[in-house]
């Protein structure tokens, strides 16, 4: 019974670790983006210009199954 609290715990920590490191790559990659926030108002722009019909292109189709 104590081995299997001790892999609970060990588990729980684990996942907490992994959790933690998550958010601060998604705090990084956040931050990232604000930085090139002039960059992306920009795309939009030239998006247009080689789309000037407006013409959307199909998305692709998502099957239930997959």
């Amino acid at each position: 019974m104590r081995a299997r609290n001790r892999r609970r715990r060990d588990l729980r920590h684990t996942l907490q670790e992994r959790s933690r490191i998550v958010e601060a790559l998604l705090e990084a990659h956040r931050g990232d983006l604000h930085g090139e926030e002039p960059a992306v108002t920009a795309e939009p722009a030239a998006m247009s210009a080689t789309n000037p019909a407006g013409v959307t292109t199909p998305r692709l189709k998502r099957y239930l199954n997959e």
